[in-house]
């Protein structure tokens, strides 16, 4: 399997970093799901080549997908779950195109964001794509997490 959860790790690291100057520490990674009932927003992004497919899963409470969205991508206060499902989409965007940067000798594209609110069931991957669990933590705002998974096309 291709290396593919560091250059995930590195670009969320870069996200956060470049939009609230703070860089996350991380767990290590686990091969659960995590459990669905933490979290309110869920957004997943998929990046593209002619070989494989690596799915991107980005997940949090409603809190911290507020004071992610509040503190780095809108003016304001968010008041609707279609304006945080709007700005933790960006997120996702950003951290995908920055792993795209990261694995470019595969040459992958991006595909656009699909966001859900009031999770109660993981978006789709196919069975034989196994995920992979990494929690990130972010000083006084809190956990979110990312799971990365590869699906070969050959």
């Amino acid at each position: 399997m291709k290396d593919i959860i560091q250059p995930f790790i590195k670009a969320t690291k870069t996200c956060f970093e470049t939009l609230m100057q703070v860089v996350p520490e991380h767990e290590e990674p686990q091969r659960e799901f995590p459990p669905l009932g933490s979290f309110h927003i869920v957004t997943s992004l998929a990046l593209v080549g002619e070989s494989m497919k690596v799915h991107s899963i980005l997940c949090m409470s409603r809190d911290v997908a507020k004071e992610i969205a509040e503190n780095t991508l809108v003016e304001g206060s968010i008041d609707s779950d279609e304006e945080l499902c709007d700005a933790v989409g960006e997120v996702i965007n950003i951290i995908g195109g920055n792993a795209k940067g990261f694995l470019k000798e595969y040459h992958l594209d991006l595909s656009i964001p699909f966001t859900i609110s009031g999770v109660t069931s993981p978006l789709s991957v196919p069975e034989s794509v196994e995920l992979t669990h990494i929690v990130f933590h972010l000083p006084d705002i809190g956990d979110f997490s990312l799971c990365v998974g590869l699906e070969s096309l050959e």
